[in-house]
């Protein structure tokens, strides 16, 4: 007998994508959550309707070190993305930032150049190949 399986959870992430002249700065995945080992960018989920000053509070809280130049006021992209147990809606918000981020385990400062050998989520591939053509 096959048992209905679960709706799909509904999660919402909203990406900063933080960008020097030259480089993108990614964030290693941990933890037991999806794509567990792979990079993406720093993120806040379950906003409904967020704002570009609340957003850049919450990484400026986690990165004292480094000033945004430069912000969007809305996300540059937005994607959804389903997998087998969640429905993902995400929104791209992509920010120019001053300073040195303090690099740790779990961050990585990558040249745009060689932004295709960073192990990445589809999700956050399709944005790569949308902005920078990868």
């Amino acid at each position: 007998v096959k048992l209905k399986s679960k709706p799909p959870k509904k999660r919402i992430i909203d990406y900063v994508v933080l960008e020097t002249k030259e480089c993108l700065i990614f964030r290693k995945r941990t933890g037991n959550d999806i794509w567990k080992g792979l990079h993406d960018f720093d993120s806040i989920e379950n906003l409904e309707e967020p704002s570009a000053e609340y957003l850049k509070n919450e990484i400026i809280k986690k990165h004292p070190e480094i000033s945004i130049s430069r912000q969007s006021l809305a996300p540059e992209r937005e994607y959804s993305h389903i997998l087998s147990h969640q429905k993902i809606k995400a929104r791209f918000w992509r920010w120019k930032t001053n300073g040195e981020i303090n690099q740790n385990s779990i961050y990585l400062k990558v040249l745009k150049e060689d932004i295709d050998t960073v192990a990445v989520p589809r999700l956050v591939h399709k944005y790569l190949e949308d902005i920078f053509s990868i």
